[in-house]
């Protein structure tokens, strides 16, 4: 990722499919802090609002 330096939604992508791979190992910590980076890489993207619907859901989830 730090070689090839991808900007905006293209490291927006990468950084979810990061977190998705971080979730099915198991680390859900790690998960979350990726998907939190995904949206900050592009905050104006479609992606970004699915995210917030996602993280929404998962401190919905936490807080039960």
């Amino acid at each position: 990722l730090k070689e090839f330096n991808p900007a905006g939604e293209e490291k927006q992508k990468i950084l979810v499919m990061k977190g998705q791979i971080l979730g099915a190992k198991g680390d859900k910590k790690g998960m979350i802090e990726a998907i939190k980076a995904a949206k900050e890489a592009a905050p104006a993207s479609d992606l970004a609002k699915k995210i917030t619907e996602f993280l929404d859901k998962q401190a919905k989830e936490e807080a039960k």
